[in-house]
């Protein structure tokens, strides 16, 4: 139903978020892992999963930082015995390519030491999910999308830089490299030092 929802943080707690976007207060179920990604921002971009209770038809709503974050889980919920809260759990142990990774890899020991994870439930995740994860096993949980929207430099840069006629993908990450390595960069810095690598 809803792809991202974009606006101003008006709460934040470890596990939710108050977001107003258009006048409307969302109240967002987050993981840890979202919560510090945007726990010094005004204003942010969560993309987001509505959950619809099949018994009582209530609605909860999930936001997630990166699209791994969301991608991640939704693969967990797929998965017979892990429902919404304890793929939010595994989302807050774990970031999402650390996570996949386990899966990818097959570490049922180290799965299972998220609460709400026993054995059957982890093995049944990697036979279910080990191909399905692999994408996002190779990605750095970071997503230049949601980062373009908490860094104005890096929504310059790129600007900029696709101006300029340069591949708005190759961009991106050649964008998330930099800023990975030095976060307060200058707008300027970061073309200088994109051109330079493009």
């Amino acid at each position: 139903m809803y792809d991202y929802i974009k606006g101003y943080i008006t709460e934040l707690t470890p596990t939710t978020a108050t977001i107003e976007a258009a006048g409307v207060g969302f109240f967002i179920n987050i993981s840890l892992n979202t919560a510090e990604a945007i726990t010094a921002l005004k204003e942010t971009k969560l993309f987001t999963v509505l959950v619809i209770n099949s018994i009582d038809y209530s609605q909860t709503l999930y936001g997630f930082a990166t699209k791994n974050e969301r991608e991640m889980f939704k693969l967990l919920t797929s998965v017979s015995g892990i429902g919404s809260n304890t793929a939010r759990i595994m989302l807050s142990t774990y970031k999402a390519n650390e996570l996949a990774n386990l899966i990818a890899t097959g570490n049922t020991q180290q799965i299972v030491k998220t609460k709400g994870i026993g054995p059957k439930t982890a093995e049944r995740a990697v036979l279910e999910l080990k191909s399905k994860v692999l994408a996002i096993a190779d990605e750095n949980d970071y997503d230049l999308n949601n980062l373009n929207q908490n860094n104005h430099n890096a929504n310059e840069a790129v600007e900029a830089l696709t101006i300029l006629g340069f591949n708005k993908n190759v961009t991106e990450k050649t964008v998330q490299k930099l800023l990975k390595n030095q976060p307060d960069i200058s707008t300027e810095d970061i073309i200088r030092k994109a051109l330079a690598l493009l």
